[in-house]
């Protein structure tokens, strides 16, 4: 089991990007935003063409669907969920449900029944973080932690971003639940910080930003749960009108809040989704994705200059 503590969360005090850095990523930027423009066009092109030689077949949808991970145990999830809770209630970090698990309690009073993760968030300056973090990995539960970072390149290209603690923008904890042999569940912790006014989460390829996130404890069902305020606002900015269950939904640029971040993984990723948009014939989503790898590439021809503006779209008019 990987340690998630002091020892591997030393605090950066500054940049720590050396002379030669700098340089290298200066020199970089402008070949890889070039390559990825020409790539963007060039598929653009060619998509049209390759959609008639080889027509796409639905099954590749569910196949690619499929190779995701699995469908949680509700039941499970639950208890994981309640376990997470009373974690950080021992410890006083004030651990709230985020994303798909807000949603689901929110709207049907439990967890969504298609949903594969925990997802909650805590805010970066908690000053119970380390002791949560420690907590978790030794919970008799917990079979399993790992960290996710961002990259070098990332950093530099996202000087908005505040120094994260070794930088790590969230941790994964495996936990197994006692009543379910068997059943894992995985439990992402997002680290929330404040960005350009904005209390903000994210991956190393985009960020997800909210209204600041002003939490209360609930009771729902067998569990007392810390969760946002005002719910409404927060699934609304993270999934417009969340009453209606849709049953195709890609975070990636179905979430009016989503954004770019500036990095390279990023970039090619929307080249490699572009093509199963455009092929699925979700055009809105193609059209909508396209629109941000054109805004990823102006974002790593300006570099380090231009501050990005964030806002969150109105979700229910389908806007990105």
């Amino acid at each position: 089991m990987s340690q998630v503590g002091d020892s591997d969360r030393n605090v950066s005090t500054s940049p720590s990007f050396s002379w030669w850095q700098r340089a290298a990523f200066s020199l970089l930027r402008l070949p890889l935003a070039l390559l990825l423009l020409v790539l963007g066009d060039l598929q653009h092109l060619l998509l049209p063409v390759i959609d008639r030689i080889l027509p796409f077949r639905r099954s590749e949808i569910s196949g690619r669907r499929a190779a995701r991970r699995n469908r949680i145990n509700t039941d499970a999830g639950w208890n994981i969920l309640k376990e997470v809770q009373r974690i950080a209630d021992v410890t006083g970090a004030e651990v709230f449900a985020i994303s798909g698990t807000l949603l689901g309690i929110h709207r049907n009073g439990g967890l969504l029944a298609h949903d594969v993760d925990i997802d909650v968030g805590i805010h970066l300056d908690d000053p119970r973080l380390d002791d949560f973090l420690r907590a978790m990995v030794c919970s008799p539960l917990t079979r399993r932690a790992k960290s996710a970072r961002l990259g070098a390149i990332t950093r530099y290209l996202n000087p908005h971003l505040p120094l994260m603690p070794d930088h790590v923008i969230y941790h994964t904890f495996y936990m197994e639940d006692p009543s379910a042999l068997g059943e894992t569940v995985s439990v992402d912790v997002f680290l929330h910080f404040r960005a350009l006014g904005f209390d903000v989460h994210g991956i190393g390829t985009r960020l997800w930003i909210n209204s600041p996130i002003v939490t209360e404890r609930v009771q729902v069902k067998d569990a007392e749960l810390l969760l946002p305020r005002d719910r409404h606002t927060y699934l609304l900015e993270n999934y417009g009108d969340y009453r209606v269950e849709r049953k195709v939904f890609e975070n990636a640029v179905d979430c009016p809040n989503a954004v770019n971040l500036y990095a390279p993984g990023a970039a090619v990723w929307m080249i490699s989704k572009l093509n199963l948009y455009y092929r699925a014939g979700w055009f809105d989503r193609y059209t909508r994705l396209r629109l941000r790898h054109r805004d990823m590439v102006r974002g790593l021809l300006r570099g380090r200059r231009v501050t990005p503006q964030w806002r969150i779209e109105d979700g229910l008019n389908g806007r990105d």
